[in-house]
């Protein structure tokens, strides 16, 4: 990018909303039926700003710094791809990634960024928090790649309730609602 952008998150709510209903899938097999997101096309977004021509991908990070990972710009353009700020007509939740979440249904949900802060245009594609602990840096479900998501017509169902997992500092489980 040649000249830095920030935008506060009431500037992100006032743009184009967007809103879709598509399946979230986990690499671990679980899923979330029609789940309703609203946010924003991150087309819109760069459409703001100046993408230095040598750029060929996007990483986004969540807040801290520590979390990221990273598209092309490419599949970043895709119809589908959004920040979200909303699930269900609800405000995000902090644990599904208030206040911006990466929304992408073609790919599996460790690449939907939560918390999302920063987003930097780069030459070289990042490799992600997940991809450096072994997951695939491509992140298709397959039969999806190039797709648009899943939708199920089984509206409003679930495929999973809760998730079960050990916190960062690794003192204890933790379970927290999904939908």
């Amino acid at each position: 990018m040649e000249k830095p952008l920030s935008l506060h998150f009431d500037e992100i709510r006032g743009m184009n909303k967007k809103s879709q209903v598509k399946n979230f899938q986990c690499v671990e097999g679980w899923g979330l039926d029609n789940q309703q997101w609203e946010g924003v096309h991150l087309k819109e977004i760069f459409s703001k700003i100046k993408i230095n021509p040598k750029a060929e991908f996007v990483t986004f990070y969540s807040t801290g710094g520590k979390y990221k990972d990273s598209l092309s710009i490419q599949e970043a353009l895709e119809p589908d791809t959004m920040l979200a700020y909303k699930l269900n007509a609800k405000n995000l939740a902090p644990e599904n990634g208030f206040p911006l979440r990466l929304v992408i249904p073609r790919m599996y949900g460790y690449k939907g960024v939560k918390w999302v802060e920063r987003i930097v245009f780069t030459e070289k594609q990042e490799i992600g928090y997940w991809e450096q602990r072994g997951y695939s840096v491509d992140g298709s479900i397959p039969g999806l790649k190039g797709k648009t998501g899943l939708t199920n017509p089984r509206v409003g169902k679930k495929t999973f309730q809760k998730a079960v997992g050990v916190p960062e500092n690794q003192k204890g489980p933790f379970i927290t609602d999904i939908s």
